[in-house]
């Protein structure tokens, strides 16, 4: 490699790192580190052109996508709306481009973006956690939950980047921590802080993704009963934890009640989970009504927002609420056939890598997908560019001759 060469190597290597690091810390850094990550690439690109296609198909998928999202906007008519939709999904054209480059990063050094990102993450934990303790030694208030903890990223995200650094340190033997015992404490650790950050659908998660390691330990070890009452002991501790925590425990009542048949919802009502429902059969007759190609990149929210007000749902009306659901968002958006292509491109590595060495891939889509029921995921910084950038990360070294089982076992 000559110097120019190792040079833009190095640049590249440390921006990719910076990334990692700001996703949970300074998100306003992200789109920054991405433009200079974007333009070091370009003066040392270079692709394998004799691979085999089933490689590319993700990135067929991801750039066709955007190139369909770019054809809604012929049918809409706020283009203005249209185009910020289009600057926030720009990830799925630009990052699937900076994975092409076979000399993007060496499979050695592919761990040390995972510590960057584990780091960003306990960083961004302690400083929330911190905050809420001097406010509770203040005033006597509790901020160890939800937005109160959370008040400037909001703590769905911030679930999602927890269980996706939980996943790395479980499936990744000591090749990250190599000190067991700092290892189990950051586990628990994260384990605690997804907890209280008290998103209900990543605290299922969190349930899934323990209970899918607890099956393949028992797999592997040999002294099952040990392990088995080991690990029953730890899924107890932390139900404890939830069922003596009232704050959380009441936003799960919350949610039972709004989905209770005998539940008799006000049109006006803006709690979170009942709100989703009245979104929900929103959106739902709106993509009834435009199966094919939706209403335009750039009028969703706009048809929501008219759909809110024909149904005299007035609380979520002034709140001009997404459709929560990206599945309905991009549907409603771009039509039903664009969705059910979305939904090819994240499910691809969990149909095209069966194999039990691509479990941290598994778990990274299952993360995502689920949260993608009752968020929409792709619809801000927070979600698209995370998901693409680990997406393709990830996938290109399953996708490689180099395998990721060097790393994670």
């Amino acid at each position: 490699m000559n110097g120019t060469n190792e040079i833009n190597a190095r640049l590249l290597f440390y921006n990719l790192m910076a990334l990692c690091f700001v996703f949970p810390i300074a998100p306003k850094l992200v789109p920054f580190f991405l433009v200079i990550i974007s333009i070091v690439s370009l003066f040392n690109f270079k692709t394998e052109l004799n691979k085999q296609f089933n490689y590319y198909k993700p990135f067929i998928l991801s750039i066709s996508f955007y190139l369909i999202s770019i054809l809604g906007l012929l049918w809409s008519s706020d283009i203005t709306s249209g185009i910020k939709h289009l600057e926030i999904k720009l990830s799925f054209l630009i990052i699937p481009l900076i994975f092409l480059n076979k000399n993007l990063i060496s499979q050695l050094k592919i761990k040390y973006l995972f510590y960057s990102f584990l780091i960003g993450n306990c960083f961004a934990a302690i400083f929330a956690l911190g905050n809420a303790a001097l406010i509770y030694f203040q005033k006597g208030i509790n901020h160890f939950t939800y937005t109160l903890l959370s008040p400037n990223f909001h703590p769905t995200y911030l679930s999602m980047y927890a269980l996706f650094c939980l996943s790395l340190l479980l499936l990744s033997g000591n090749m990250l921590i190599k000190n067991k015992y700092l290892k189990n404490v950051l586990i628990v650790f994260l384990i605690l802080w997804t907890i209280l950050l008290s998103s209900k659908i990543n605290i299922a998660v969190l349930f899934i993704v323990l209970t899918f390691q607890l099956i393949h330990n028992l797999k592997a070890s040999q002294n099952k009963f040990k392990y088995l009452i080991i690990s029953l002991l730890s899924l107890f501790c932390v139900a404890a934890f939830l069922y003596f925590n009232t704050s959380i425990t009441e936003r799960f009542k919350a949610g039972f009640t709004a989905i209770s048949p005998s539940n008799n919802i006000v049109n006006s009502e803006t709690e979170s989970n009942v709100a989703r429902i009245l979104i929900w059969k929103s959106a739902s007759n709106l993509v009834i009504q435009h199966p094919l190609i939706g209403v335009g990149t750039g009028d969703v929210n706009n048809e929501l927002v008219k759909e809110y007000e024909n149904r005299s749902y007035s609380g979520i009306k002034e709140k001009r609420l997404n459709a929560h659901n990206q599945y309905l968002q991009t549907a409603l958006s771009t039509g039903i056939p664009s969705a059910l292509l979305l939904l090819l491109f994240l499910i691809f590595p969990i149909l095209a890598f069966s194999s039990p060495k691509y479990r941290i891939l598994h778990y990274f889509i299952v993360i995502f997908c689920v949260n993608g029921l009752v968020e929409s995921t792709l619809e801000n910084q927070a979600g698209v560019v995370f998901f693409m950038f680990f997406y393709f990360l990830l996938l290109r070294y399953t996708s490689n001759k180099i395998e990721l089982n060097t790393i994670f076992k």
